[in-house]
């Protein structure tokens, strides 16, 4: 029998093994994204250990039929009949963020045989080469390029902006930026809409950035931070840029953070940049489509027949 417990951060070093073996580009399977988002949206995230891999569902404090699991950490040998196991002892009979992988791997029609199949669309991952987005060469890219030079042009070349890592010196000014971001779109308006759910995320992985497997930057002008991004690994040769904020008054600033955030953080370490979905807002797919991903890691949900 499963035993759950309460995922917190006094839960990361005994995760970390399973999650260093995962094999998925689906930037869930990231352990210090889950622990950051445990209680942000709605969702408590309880895991129990089964033999040789970690068992995490999301259970959803309002609505029953939003309860799922996800593939067992690591997925290497478990078997849809497995599934069907872990639905029955676990109680809840949805997996969300199936990649696709996993149905080649065992076989549409084979899991199509025990479980109903939908796609995902708004949890696919947007996938770059870091040097792409570190690099910005082409025609492609010639708006991000010139919006940069405007930054520089503006800032940069006055030696007004500074970049620097994200570490225990400046955490406390990372956290007053965060609350002047989010004045600026009202996120506190509704606790439960996507904004505010991402603020608390992102308070938690601020409250235990290095411990939770986070790296960042810090981007100031005149002294103050106007943007961040902060990152982590997903997989071998896999990273995932979890959270990128920067104040709207400066032209061209998110853009000068994004390549910052790949040159950074990414290149040498990562040959592959994960920007998380678009969860379906317009502006979000326009803005990540913008940079031209090099594939869509496509996420299937999974429901017990």
């Amino acid at each position: 029998m499963l035993h759950f417990e309460t995922l917190d951060i006094g839960h990361h070093a005994r995760l970390a093994p399973f999650f260093a073996r995962q094999p998925s580009w689906l930037s869930t399977y990231s352990l210090g994204s889950l622990i950051a988002w445990r209680n942000a949206d709605g969702f408590v995230i309880r895991f129990a250990i089964d033999d040789d891999a970690a068992i995490l569902v999301a259970q959803h404090k309002k609505d029953a039929q939003l309860s799922h699991l996800i593939l067992p950490v690591p997925s290497v040998g478990w078997p849809p009949e497995q599934l069907v196991r872990l639905c029955q002892e676990s109680g809840v009979s949805r997996l969300w963020f199936i990649p696709d992988t996993y149905l080649q791997t065992h076989g549409p029609e084979a899991i199509a045989a025990l479980f109903d199949v939908a796609e995902q669309p708004e949890y696919a991952d947007y996938v770059f080469l870091s040097r792409d987005l570190a690099e910005l060469k082409g025609k492609r890219y010639s708006k991000k390029r010139n919006l940069i030079t405007q930054f520089e042009r503006e800032y940069a070349d006055r030696d007004r902006v500074h970049v620097e890592a994200i570490d225990e010196k400046n955490l406390s000014d990372c956290r007053v930026f965060l609350e002047q971001w989010c004045q600026e779109r009202g996120c506190d308006d509704n606790p439960e809409e996507m904004l505010a759910c991402e603020k608390k995320a992102f308070q938690n992985a601020l409250a235990h950035f290095r411990p939770l497997g986070f790296s960042g930057i810090a981007v100031r002008l005149d002294g103050k931070i106007c943007g961040v991004g902060a990152a982590s690994a997903l997989c071998e040769d896999v990273g995932v840029l979890h959270f990128e904020k920067a104040f709207t008054a400066h032209k061209g600033l998110y853009q000068y953070l994004d390549r910052e955030c790949a040159r950074r953080l990414f290149v040498g370490r990562f040959v592959y940049l994960n920007k998380e979905s678009d969860m379906d807002v317009p502006g979000l797919r326009q803005a990540k489509s913008s940079y031209f991903p090099i594939q869509k890691i496509k996420s299937y949900l999974l429901t017990l027949r």
